[in-house]
């Protein structure tokens, strides 16, 4: 894993393509199954210590897309609906890293509770007070 701990990326290909990265799942709680309509259904709980999302956001490669982006999230920060910042991304293709085969375009990370574990030979409490 990366910086980003535990992760989902999304992002452009020829459609929209996804990838869920967890370390440590919940027993039992990973899902995925038929949606309605003959969609798709996936979830599941990651354990995780604190802490926070990080959300990184490709810039759009186009430079007017790009500045119609940047006008469209900034209005939002200044205007939340219903407690949310709401704003439009273009889709764009090649987002996707031929190497691991994940997407990049937008990706949301949290810490897992994998860096939480203590190491072979060390204490439980000494690993959860440096997780803190």
């Amino acid at each position: 894993m990366d910086a980003f701990g535990d992760q989902i990326g999304m992002g452009g290909d020829t459609s929209v393509r996804w990838n869920v990265d967890v370390r440590k799942p919940r027993k039992g709680t990973v899902e995925s199954r038929r949606g309605d309509n003959g969609g798709a259904h996936q979830q599941g709980i990651a354990e995780t210590p604190e802490g926070d999302f990080t959300i990184a956001i490709k810039l759009p490669r186009s430079s007017k897309a790009r500045r119609t982006f940047l006008r469209n999230i900034r209005a939002a920060v200044r205007k939340p609906e219903q407690n949310r910042i709401i704003f439009t991304l273009p889709i764009e293709r090649g987002n996707m890293s031929l190497k691991t085969g994940k997407v990049s375009q937008i990706r949301v990370g949290w810490p897992s509770m994998a860096d939480a574990e203590p190491a072979p030979g060390k204490s439980r409490s000494t690993s959860r007070k440096k997780a803190r």
